[in-house]
């Protein structure tokens, strides 16, 4: 297959910044485009599956992501040995740890997130963001929602600190803006929930302007849940309808429950 512009790492990028966007169409047909090329190298094929394993766990469909995320995992495990297999196969497992969590399976998923913090651990080190601190803040991230999941909120707030500490030098806004959600998901579980709507009116903003729509969406529906009177509620559920119908027209399913 032949990119006829781009590189695949190009068109890999490419793809992640437009569905950070809420522009899934047009991301997703990249991505398969490059997950299906048996000329690209099994580290970027590998990371194009992940990106589309995202996709669907977005659309509430965590079983569906299953398939992309184990295709993600063989690929990662038949790529050459150095950092970026490393990240890619750690980026699967995490991804596999999201969607076993998606389903209710914790026990699976708890499994799954060890294994990947176990691959992370073993791996070379490495100052780039995309094969070190990416990969690690990803896992960071579950780590936090599988406590969450489990009732555990204050073990919760101890992931989500580690991951906003990971978070505070990268190079990415929207791994910030996501890790700051996070954070005030957590503050609002163990009863900090002025902090928690301060810090989810902060990223609400500061995705608008960036236009990292589904991190918006999500911020206004946690601000609908945080609302303190009826006319903040009904203002914050209005956005988050809003925005869900924009993305609806670009990811049939966007938002609908854990299938």
């Amino acid at each position: 297959m032949v990119f006829l512009v781009d590189d695949p790492r190009e068109v890999l990028l490419r793809a992640i910044a437009l569905a950070a966007q809420g522009r899934y169409a047009r991301a997703a047909a990249d991505l398969r485009r490059l997950a299906a090329d048996r000329d690209t190298d099994a580290v970027l094929r590998s990371a194009a599956r992940c990106a589309l394993a995202s996709h669907r766990r977005q659309a509430g469909g965590h079983r569906c992501a299953l398939v992309d995320d184990g295709a993600a995992a063989a690929l990662a495990h038949a790529a050459p040995d150095g950092s970026g297999r490393c990240a890619v196969l750690a980026d699967a497992l995490t991804g596999l740890a999201a969607d076993r969590l998606g389903t209710g399976d914790l026990a699976g998923s708890g499994r799954l997130l060890t294994r990947a913090e176990e691959v992370l651990d073993a791996g070379r080190p490495t100052r780039r963001w995309e094969c070190g601190g990416r990969p690690a803040l990803r896992t960071a991230w579950v780590r936090a929602e599988w406590h969450l999941y489990s009732g555990r909120a204050a073990e919760a707030m101890v992931a989500a600190d580690r991951a906003a500490s990971l978070a505070a030098d990268c190079p990415s806004a929207r791994h910030r803006l996501k890790t700051d959600l996070l954070v005030a998901a957590c503050r609002a579980g163990v009863g900090e929930r002025d902090a928690a709507r301060e810090t989810a009116t902060d990223v609400a903003s500061r995705a608008g302007v960036l236009r990292q729509r589904p991190l918006e969406w999500a911020a206004w529906g946690l601000l609908a849940d945080l609302a303190t009177d009826d006319d903040d509620r009904r203002g914050a559920r209005s956005q988050h309808v809003q925005l869900g119908h924009r993305l609806r027209r670009q990811l049939p399913g966007f938002g609908a429950p854990a299938t």
